[in-house]
């Protein structure tokens, strides 16, 4: 409980999200990447700093499920925003054998090491503060 709220108060929890999205978006560029001459095949793309910002974005009423079966009132809360999966099917046929561009893959591949590169070393940071904090450093 209070290693709960101590992660949470160091936006730890979001963090380590984020860097499961960056996971999840290399598995779906990698996927991109290797159907790049399958025929019909239909790119992936993860979905979750847009919703992410959507929850973050003004107040709403929001209600607390104190019970899974209770219907959820207004936003998500940042916590509760997840990753997803989604095929791209709206993209025109790039090759003429599908919709995926291995340049714009490749870029997305770079972006996405870079932006997992970075949560890393932040995490990495805060981690070192909780622990000099512990120690009495700071």
């Amino acid at each position: 409980m209070i290693l709960e709220r101590l992660f949470a108060k160091a936006g730890i929890n979001l963090l380590k999200r984020s860097l499961d999205t960056a996971a999840l978006r290399h598995e779906a560029i990698a996927s991109n990447i290797a159907n790049v001459e399958t025929p019909g095949y239909q790119r992936r793309v993860v979905r979750f700093e847009e919703e992410l910002r959507e929850s973050l974005m003004g107040r709403t009423i929001s209600g607390r499920r104190t019970d899974p079966r209770h219907l959820p009132i207004g936003r998500k809360r940042a916590g509760e925003v997840k990753p997803k999966i989604e095929i791209d099917s709206t993209g025109e046929l790039k090759s003429g054998v599908n919709n995926v561009d291995i340049d714009m893959e490749m870029a997305e591949l770079a972006k996405n090491q870079i932006y997992f590169s970075a949560n890393a070393t932040i995490i990495a940071r805060k981690f070192r503060g909780l622990k000099e904090a512990i120690r009495g450093r700071l």
